[in-house]
Order: structure tokens, then sequence, then C-alpha cells
């Protein structure tokens, strides 16, 4: 290791007032990896644990210790020759973890020219370990993360009661909205089979959520523009979009269009992902972040993002990029909304109430997602949807029923006490004319 990346002798300092005075290891700790001298990093080892047992730490203890972990006296540094007990341990503490950063810095950058000049380079993996190489913390970052159990008690108080109500973000769904909020950094799943809704679902939260100045961010990699276009048309003028596409009279299509213009500055933003590839969701992630400040991003689907070449199978390559989306959603800080194909189910049970373990490759998804939201169809047609996992809340138990809106095409959450949908009231002009 250069010179620039340790410093034996302020290692050799520090291990030597820890033995001056222990409490340093309470007051101002150090892990033992930050340490490159081996000598050092046994004395410190041994100081720790004589410590940790409340006895005095002398030469005698310590060359006790020492032996009884296999480390043998005369092979050791002489720790009292550094003892210095006007050393500011603190500022030695905070450099020492310092070079411990430069060392991990160094070793990443390494491992990245070296996958960039193997013979078998793979692209993907080297912008994987550059990922990994700008997102490397501080060890100094540890003093903000750790927290008391008082600032976790305030902290869980502000989360409960100080936010206002009417800023948190919401679906509008309002049986998912009763129990989760986005989050940053937080995932919600959206369970369904090809064809029952789930793009159509994605479509009206994005724009539920535009609608009240959230700042959203969709990505696609499976319908084209046009496909998501039409959606939001039929949002925002009161038109079913699967007639767009067939209507004969033209001048209500322009019509449809000029009523969507109108709400053309929605803070929504669109990427479709040609390629399908993790690399090109991950960008368009970041750059909506920090280019238009969206504070949620859905993701249309999660396998049918091309899996890495180095996935052993479908499950560890899916596994692999849901780590990365969440990992990316948790360095941006934004909220995460992906929407998952289900398992096949068999043939005599087509119809059947999904749950959360159909979710192709479900262990990783269920164990990472904070809200689990499943669709499905019966027999007749209709549309289901249900909270399959939510945490901090109990779990909701009934299912609730969809219907597409006559006009928008949109799926909307159907009242079952009044048997109303819950939408507008707009005029209804036919593409028929």
């Amino acid at each position: 290791m250069s010179a620039p990346c340790s410093d034996q002798a302020l290692e050799r300092r520090y291990v030597g007032h820890a033995l001056l005075a222990p409490a340093v290891l309470d007051k101002h700790p150090i892990p033992l990896g930050v340490l490159s001298d081996v000598e050092s990093r046994h004395v410190l080892e041994a100081v720790a644990a004589i410590h940790a047992r409340g006895e005095r730490v002398t030469g005698t203890t310590l060359t006790m210790e020492l032996d009884a972990r296999g480390y043998q006296r005369e092979a050791q540094l002489d720790p009292w020759r550094y003892a210095n007990p006007s050393d500011d341990p603190g500022a030695i503490a905070k450099r020492l973890r310092e070079l411990a950063d430069l060392r991990a810095l160094r070793a990443k950058a390494v491992e990245l020219i070296s996958t960039c000049e193997a013979s078998d380079a793979d692209p993907s993996r080297a912008r994987e370990v550059l990922r990994e190489l700008t997102d490397l913390r501080p060890a100094g970052d540890s003093g903000a993360r750790v927290k008391t159990l008082r600032e976790v008690y305030i902290r869980t108080a502000e989360e409960m009661f100080a936010v206002p109500e009417d800023s948190r973000m919401r679906l509008g769904w309002s049986p998912i909205d009763r129990v989760y909020h986005p989050t940053p950094g937080q995932l919600l799943v959206l369970g369904a089979q090809t064809n029952v809704g789930k793009t159509s679902a994605l479509a009206s939260w994005s724009t539920f959520l535009a609608q009240r100045g959230h700042a959203v961010g969709v990505i696609s990699a499976e319908d084209a523009t046009e496909d998501w276009g039409a959606k939001w048309l039929g949002e925002a003028s009161g038109q079913n979009p699967a007639h767009l596409w067939t209507a004969r009279n033209r001048s209500v299509v322009e019509r449809v269009v000029e009523a969507g213009l109108r709400t053309a500055d929605l803070p929504i933003h669109f990427s479709e992902v040609t390629d399908r590839s993790l690399d090109a969701v991950l960008s368009d992630m970041a750059y909506m972040r920090h280019k238009h400040g969206v504070r949620v991003v859905l993701v249309d689907y999660l396998q049918a993002i091309t899996l890495p070449a180095h996935a052993r199978d479908p499950r560890t390559g899916t596994d692999h990029n849901l780590g990365q989306l969440i990992a990316q959603a948790g360095r941006i800080g934004v909220a995460l909304v992906v929407a998952c194909q289900l398992s096949r189910p068999p043939k005599d049970k087509a119809f059947r109430e999904p749950t959360k373990y159909d979710l192709k490759e479900s262990g990783t998804i269920e164990n990472r997602a904070q809200c689990i939201v499943m669709l499905w169809r019966d027999p007749d047609g209709q549309t289901w949807a249900k909270v399959d996992k939510v945490k901090r809340v109990p779990l909701p138990e009934n299912p609730f029923r969809l219907q597409r809106h006559a006009r928008t095409g949109a799926l909307v959450v159907v009242d079952e006490d009044e048997h109303e949908e819950r939408h507008d009231d707009r005029d209804e002009e036919s593409f028929d004319d």
C-alpha cells in the first residue's frame, strides 16, 4: 500500500493512546479494518478485548491477551513507545478513517481499471464497478448514521406526527393510500399477469401524483412512447385511449390532443428504454432526479429488463437487477414503484386470486418491498386488486374492486357502498361521428 493511503506511525500513536486511556475506544472508536499495520491491529484487538471485560490494560494483561490470541508477544511492536498523552485521539481517529476511505477508493479504482483492461472486458460489469466506486460512503459518515435510542424515538415521532397529512405522496387508490405512502428509498411492487392492467395502473398513479405537484418519472422497458401518450391523453381528455387508434372522425382525435396539451405541463417525465438495458434504466433514473427533481420513479416492468451476462439463471439475474434499482433509488432519494410479472398459473386455475408468492423470482421481491399490490381478473372479467404486503400497519384483509372508466379507460376504484366509480365527470364525445 502506498504512503498516501496509510500512515503506520499515526496508527501506532492511536494504539499507544488507547493503552494509556482505553476509554478512547468508546469516545473515538475505529474499526480494526481501518488499521493497515497488522501489528497495530493485533495490539488494538487485544486492548479492546481487555477493556470490554472491564480489566486494566497493563503490560502483563496485554501480553497474556496476545498470547491467548496466538500472537507471539516478541513478534509484536512495543506500543508503549508510541503512547503520548498529549495526542488528540479524535483527530487521529478521523485521519485514520480518511486514509481507510482512500484505500477503499483506490482498491475499487484498481478493480475498475482491471475490468476495463481485461481481454474479455464486459462494459456492463465496468459500469457496475463504477457505480460501486461512486457510491462508496466515507467511514466518517458513521457519526451521522448511528443514533441513540432517544434519537430513534424522536425520528419515529417526527415521521408519525410531524409530517402534514396533505404533503404525503398518494397513488390515488384509496385502499392503498390508507396504508402506504411512497417514500424516498422505498419500493412498491405492482404484480399482475399480462394484459390485466399494470400499465394502466401506473399511468393513473403517475397522473394522480403529478396533479398534486409531485414530479414523477416513468421508465418503460416494454410499451412504446405513443402507447403511454395515448393513456395520458385519455386521462386528460376523458376519452378512452383505445378509441384513438381506430376513430374514423380525426377531428375528434385533434380535440383530444388539444385537451391533452392543456395539461402538458404536468411534472411527468418519460423514458422509453428500447434496448431494455439496466444501465439505461439506472441512468435515466438519475437524470430524472437531478434534472427534473422527480420524487418517485415508476418502472414498467422488472422482468423486461435484460439480465446481466454474468447471471447464473433468471432468478439470480432478476435479483441483481432489482437490487441495483433499489440501490439507485436510495442513492438519488426517490421512491420506487416497479411493475412485475406473475408466474403463469395452472390452466385450471387461470382466474384464481394470486398472492405475492406468485411473483416471478418472488424471494428477493418479497423481502425488499415495503408494499406489494396484486391485480387479477375473475372468471367474469372483473378486475380486482389487493394489498398483499405492507410494513408498519396491519395488512388490509379484503380485496377491492376495480373498473375501467368507460370514457378514459383508466382503472378506478369502485366504491362498494355506493356502487359508483370514483372519477371526474366529463362530457362524453363519440368517436364514430
